[in-house]
């Protein structure tokens, strides 16, 4: 009966999810700044039936010549896609299903740390303002922002498993390491800010413990949250950052990329247009940056009715509302000397990015609106009418932000051909390419085949993968063989099963050849960082199935009660 208290409510929010969920129904697909979407998923699903795990280089993209993508971008939202593919899904479709997934998933956690804060209406009406805040909107049918708006998800995760139960503290903490670990897979710059916050949050709670000369559980439990987390994610995180030097992703910070060009206006976080075009200095924005009239007001019930009860978590409330004014600042102009000193910082790229801690410290203000009504409305029954209005008026109000700009008779056909790979997709994100590879500036310089050939030399068989390459020669003459591969650390050549050093031709992989048959074998292999992160990241796994044993049997004893 306790159980169907706690799904019912959830279920109600799933179903009003439909309307944000519902042109993904439609057939065809819509347009987005970040097209590449379909082609991601279809090169992550290539790249594991060729037996790449985990995935770090793909084939196609990068003009044809392959690059490390996944190396550095964040790849949770593609392996959860790529599992569609390769069960023989359309890519086109699977896309359309790692969106609504993102999306339930936002519903879900958010609701579960609400009910925990304010109950069931605090569940409900926190995930209904986490889902239908204007900005998710912008992230899903706007910017197509896949791997912004997973981490999204994840967020609650983090804060749940922080607050905690006093009577399952290992297991609390453990879902706080996990949610963690699902915003870095899931999307770098919003994991960089996760723990700039989280931080902060640490600092406090080691002030609070030294003011009061209490304690340090509170900030020893936050660090252990910040170190698992990353443990579990090192065979990501690990190489991306000692490797991402060797790639041009300089150019993600400069031009139209540059902070300095996209801090907002704070009336524009009240009411801005709903366009669909890009972020724009000054006032010249395509994009609305607007938080929702309804999400604040809700939040400021929320704040209200804490204030009027004696409630024991006003200190998170508290904390939220600092969360929210630091989002707010650093979305500003006045923040910039702030964004000029601190390191790495400028790789975020759009001060307004920000708006995710924005809409997440408001949802989370909001679970609280049942206290403020309590002083007004003393039947429980009235409240919940008055509650369930809101719901209905946030869904109502806010559907319209949850549309494409329009839906194209596009088929998978236009992200996976060869054409679309190899040119007008790979033109569109190509900053993680070696960093002294040319880039391809027409459609005549991408990989028509996979290797070419000077001298006599004849090519009897080839076995061609991801991450694998197999080539049977007979060269009559001496010779060169050029490899369509951009080359990058990790990637081991050999010529009759001895290790050779590859000539780098133009950014290409160039082989020499003496007269006579030989076999070619090149395989990507890990470097020292991603076989430190690899193994990091298996032995914390290992330890984190350790502990389910015992976290089981503890809980044990509560559910033959309960049965």
């Amino acid at each position: 009966m306790e159980l169907t208290k706690k799904i019912l409510p959830l279920i109600f929010i799933i179903l009003l999810s439909f309307p944000i969920l519902s042109p993904l129904l439609s057939r065809g697909y819509f347009p987005m700044h970040d097209d590449t979407q379909p082609t991601r998923v279809f090169e992550m699903a290539r790249a594991l039936g060729d037996g790449q795990f985990p995935v770090r280089w793909v084939s196609d993209l990068g003009y044809g010549y392959g690059y490390p993508i996944f190396n550095f971008y964040a790849p949770l939202p593609y392996y959860i896609g790529a599992i569609g593919v390769l069960s023989g899904l359309d890519a086109i479709v699977v896309t359309k299903l790692m969106f609504g997934l993102g999306v339930l998933l936002a519903a879900i956690f958010m609701y579960v740390l609400g009910y925990k804060l304010g109950g069931v209406w605090g569940g409900i009406i926190s995930a209904l303002v986490y889902l239908y805040a204007p900005y998710h909107g912008v992230q899903i049918y706007v910017r197509g922002a896949v791997g912004e708006y997973w981490a999204y998800a994840f967020l609650p995760l983090i804060l749940y498993g922080i607050i905690g139960d006093k009577e399952n503290r290992d297991q609390s903490w453990l879902i706080a390491a996990l949610g963690l670990a699902g915003v870095i897979l899931s999307h770098n710059i919003t994991a960089f800010l996760t723990l700039g916050f989280l931080g902060l949050f640490l600092a406090s709670e080691l002030l609070k413990s030294l003011v009061n000369r209490s304690d340090f559980s509170k900030a020893a439990l936050i660090l252990k949250v910040i170190v698992v987390g990353a443990l579990f994610t090192a065979w990501f995180w690990l190489p991306a950052v000692t490797e991402v030097y060797l790639t041009k992703a300089e150019t993600l910070v400069q031009g139209a990329n540059d902070f300095h060009r996209h801090f907002v206006f704070l009336d524009q976080l009240w009411n801005s247009p709903w366009g669909y075009g890009g972020s724009a200095p000054g006032r010249l924005d395509g994009m609305s940056f607007m938080l929702g009239k309804i999400p604040l007001v809700l939040a400021i019930l929320g704040l209200a009715g804490l204030t009027w009860n004696k409630i024991k978590s006003k200190g998170l409330i508290y904390l939220c509302l600092g969360g929210l004014i630091i989002s707010v600042f650093m979305m500003l102009d006045i923040s910039k000397s702030i964004w000029e000193v601190i390191p790495g910082i400028d790789f975020v790229q759009y001060p307004w990015r920000f708006l995710v801690f924005a809409v997440f410290f408001i949802a989370v203000m909001s679970s609280y609106v049942d206290f403020s009504l309590t002083r007004f409305v003393s039947s429980r029954n009235s409240r919940s009418l008055l509650l369930l209005g809101f719901s209905l008026v946030i869904v109502v109000v806010h559907s319209r932000y949850f549309r494409p700009q329009f839906v194209a008779n596009k088929t998978s056909a236009d992200y996976i051909s060869d054409t679309a790979v190899k040119w007008s997709i790979s033109r569109i994100s190509d900053e993680y390419l070696p960093k002294n590879f040319p880039v391809p500036k027409t459609d005549k310089e991408i990989a028509l085949g996979k290797f070419n050939t000077t001298g006599d030399i004849i090519i009897d068989q080839s076995e061609i993968r991801s991450h694998f390459w197999h080539i049977d020669v007979m060269s009559l003459t001496a010779g060169d063989i050029v490899l369509s591969l951009s080359f990058f650390p990790g990637w081991k050549f050999y010529i009759d099963n001895r290790v050779v050093e590859p000539i780098i031709q133009d950014g290409l992989v160039k082989l020499q050849l003496v007269p006579g048959k030989h076999t070619i074998t090149a395989y990507f292999s890990n470097t020292w960082p991603r076989i430190v992160g690899n193994w990091v990241s298996l032995l914390a796994l290992f330890w984190f199935m350790t502990k389910l044993g015992p976290l089981k049997y503890k809980n044990q004893p509560y559910q033959n009660e309960k049965n």
